[in-house]
């Protein structure tokens, strides 16, 4: 279930302007919505301004009928202009109606009974895990458990393509 019994906090993620490329993102004033300018370029990924390092923690994302997003976590980078190059995420993507799970160490592909509109995201620093959920159904998309992001700093992640709008909750 999207619970399952652990002590969870809920977090108000904001946007964090100074990752992103405004070249490539647009950023709403209250930081909880992007719209994607100019198409896919390895520089349309934001950051949350929340930091994680212990506890557990869950947001949402509204993706709704948008194309071409991920969503999920990475490692601090030293540089947050160059999130990609110094970072390993642990996120859910779609591109062209595929989805997938990506990791530094695995990529698998997502069988969905349905289109996913809403994703919520567990984080559990201690037991080195997320999870994505479709919050609306409450169906598990995946769990990825990892001992590399135990006593990490980590970021909530978000990359979307052109014109697409992705709201956090």
């Amino acid at each position: 279930t999207l619970e399952s019994g652990l002590q969870l906090q809920e977090v108000n993620v904001t946007l964090d302007p100074d990752t992103a490329d405004p070249d490539c993102l647009k950023i709403s004033k209250d930081q909880k919505s992007i719209t994607g300018v100019t198409g896919w370029s390895h520089k349309s990924s934001v950051l949350g301004c929340q930091m994680f390092s212990s506890g557990r923690h869950f947001w949402d994302v509204i993706v709704g009928g948008t194309r071409g997003w991920n969503v999920g976590v990475t490692t601090k980078p030293v540089n947050f202009k160059n999130v990609l190059v110094e970072t390993r995420e642990w996120q859910v993507s779609e591109c062209g109606g595929d989805y997938m799970a990506l990791s530094p160490s695995k990529c698998c592909t997502l069988v969905l009974s349905e289109r996913p509109t809403r994703i919520r995201i567990f984080l559990n620093c201690e037991g080195g895990q997320v999870s994505f959920f479709d919050a609306k159904t409450a169906a598990l998309l995946h769990t990825f458990s990892d001992a590399s992001l135990v006593g990490e700093t980590l970021l909530p992640y978000f990359y979307l393509g052109a014109g697409p709008c992705m709201t956090l909750l």
